[in-house]
């Protein structure tokens, strides 16, 4: 899927109005005044609520100083601005986890204990692409060098002193000297 981001933020410079972010703060229920919290109130990407959620946004509704009715023009509270704000919050959150994929294969539809539909879970790996991958791995096979081989193509990139009698350790060294 491709989306196309040009003038998005041309399009998205409606301002939200203070007396909007005041009913949205007001409200009874729970997660809109957290998604407008003041910045002295504002919960850590990582952390979680009082509720034991994490909140969506933090993004901050302080009022601007300057004159008064009007806002300075770099803290103007547009649409797109906030979108701007919850979507690095939200890569902020992504970039400090570690997340961890578990793909579950039902045994069966019908729930039924000691019951193993085969063909069902076959499906299931095929659409999970697990059986795709297993089949790529096994077919580059082949194509794996031996350490002899690869000292043997890349020893030009090495230092006689890196080479070692083991060469499993010495392509070992060679790849983490080149990578780094």
């Amino acid at each position: 899927v491709e989306y196309q981001c040009e003038g998005f933020l041309e399009k998205n410079k409606d301002t939200v109005f203070e007396e909007q972010i005041k009913v949205l703060k007001s409200s009874k229920f729970k997660m809109l005044p957290e998604l407008f919290q003041d910045d002295e109130k504002a919960i850590s990407p990582t952390s979680a609520t009082s509720s034991g959620r994490t909140p969506l946004s933090r993004t901050p509704v302080k009022p601007t100083k300057g004159r008064p009715g009007q806002m300075a023009k770099e803290h103007k509270k547009t649409v797109g601005h906030q979108f701007r704000n919850s979507l690095h919050l939200l890569m902020e959150t992504l970039n400090a986890t570690t997340p961890h994929y578990v793909r579950c294969i039902k045994p069966n539809d019908f729930k039924f204990p000691f019951t193993f539909d085969e063909k069902r879970a076959v499906q299931q790996l095929r659409a999970c692409g697990v059986l795709e991958t297993i089949r790529i791995s096994a077919a580059g096979f082949p194509s794996r060098w031996t350490y002899q081989e690869f000292f043997s193509r890349y020893r030009v990139l090495m230092k006689q002193k890196d080479v070692l009698g083991d060469r499993k350790q010495t392509c070992k060294n060679v790849l983490e000297k080149l990578i780094l």
